[in-house]
């Protein structure tokens, strides 16, 4: 779902559109596929991080709220944007996603929807349950290794997590036969890492 843009944000109104048109085609491409898929992430190196099953990354995809701004967000997590999720008790009820504007644009002059893909499965991947429980375990790890949490972007953890998010984005492309970013900030996971170790 997306949210109407501000009004000093009017130039981006036909990029906000296929923007829309990219969302909605990746909706109707995950509808395709067989309701029992389950993708395994696997490291570069071949270790296996964890599952994510269709069925929750298509509920996450359908409940994620997107929303245009001029903020910068590189202070705050050294991103371009930020999902936050929303939950009732433990049940996650849905996300917002805030991405700026400039940088948005950036992802939308990329070729063949690549960019747009990207950043619509790559969002969506950071809420699914596997997204979730690598962010609070790493974002945990930081902080028992005496991290300060002002400090976490950008950090070798946090490229981590960002890494296994990529690499869910990209299984679910190639799942749903769509072009996304060959090379992501972040890059892609080589490393397993559990609980409190990393190996």
């Amino acid at each position: 779902m997306q949210q109407p843009l501000d009004p000093t944000l009017a130039d981006y109104t036909d990029r906000w559109s296929a923007f829309g048109a990219v969302l909605f085609d990746i909706a109707n491409r995950l509808q395709q596929l067989p309701p029992d898929t389950i993708w395994p992430i696997d490291g570069t190196s071949g270790g296996h991080i964890g599952d994510v099953t269709l069925a929750d990354f298509a509920r996450k995809f359908a409940n994620i709220s997107w929303m245009l701004t001029d903020k910068d967000y590189s202070a705050l997590n050294g991103g371009v944007g930020e999902v936050v999720s929303h939950f009732s008790g433990k049940t996650w009820t849905g996300a917002a996603e805030e991405i700026r504007a400039s940088d948005f644009a950036i992802y939308m002059a990329w070729p063949d929807q690549e960019g747009a893909t990207y950043l619509a499965l790559h969002e969506t991947a950071h809420v699914t349950a596997l997204g979730l429980q690598m962010n609070a375990m790493l974002f945990d790890l930081f902080l028992h290794q005496g991290g300060d949490p002002r400090r976490y972007a950008n950090t070798p953890l946090w490229t981590y997590n960002e890494a296994v998010a990529n690499e869910i984005a990209a299984t679910v492309a190639k799942a749903i036969a769509l072009p996304s970013l060959p090379t992501p900030t972040g890059g892609f996971p080589t490393t397993i890492i559990r609980s409190k170790h990393i190996v």
